[in-house]
């Protein structure tokens, strides 16, 4: 196998000019050179997007611990990965929810409170009414919840991907008021 090259634009890693990795239900994988074992080359299987971070960054990672903003675990263009704390490591995993916000949303149960419907972008209250916890302040949606102000983008990001996006949310289309997931990107 020839020397590895990583595209950041295109987020895939060859080698010789060809494309590599071995597809898995996560992401895919790379075969990586691990030294000699008896005298013959010997290799080690590694998460693509954990090789990628630590070939860019130089920092030895936890691959659970790189997070796929974007949700899609096979999309490793430079933008889309970002090294998470210990709160963070999986979709749909709860220790993505960071623990002050957890108990803001859930009841004594660990049941989410909140509703999200990512094809409409509406939030409802998941218990009593289902009425919109969606209001209009200053032409801008926001969730009141817990005693706080949340920006509706946030709640919705938070309640679509799990993340607590902590520097915002853009809205793609400019129009505030659409929260449906796919027109939502978190800020890095």
């Amino acid at each position: 196998m020839g020397e590895m090259t990583y595209n950041k634009l295109s987020g895939w890693v060859k080698a010789d000019g060809v494309r590599v990795g071995q597809e898995r239900k996560n992401g895919r994988v790379l075969r990586v050179p691990a030294g000699t074992f008896n005298g013959v080359p010997a290799f080690r299987m590694i998460p693509e997007h954990q090789w990628i971070v630590e070939t860019e960054t130089a920092i030895t990672t936890n691959p659970q611990t790189i997070i796929h903003l974007n949700g899609d675990p096979f999309d490793n263009r430079w933008k889309n990965l970002r090294v998470g704390d210990s709160m963070e490591v999986a979709p749909g995993n709860d220790q993505w929810f960071a623990g002050v916000l957890k108990d803001r949303f859930r009841n004594a149960f660990g049941e989410l409170l909140l509703m999200y419907i990512a094809e409409t972008g509406e939030i409802l209250a998941n218990e009593g009414d289902l009425g919109s916890r969606i209001v209009m302040v200053d032409d801008r949606p926001v969730v009141f919840w817990a005693g706080e102000w949340f920006a509706a983008e946030d709640v919705a990001w938070f309640l679509g991907t799990g993340v607590w996006p902590e520097r915002g949310v853009k809205i793609l289309n400019g129009q505030y008021c659409d929260l449906r997931l796919e027109n939502l990107r978190r800020i890095v």
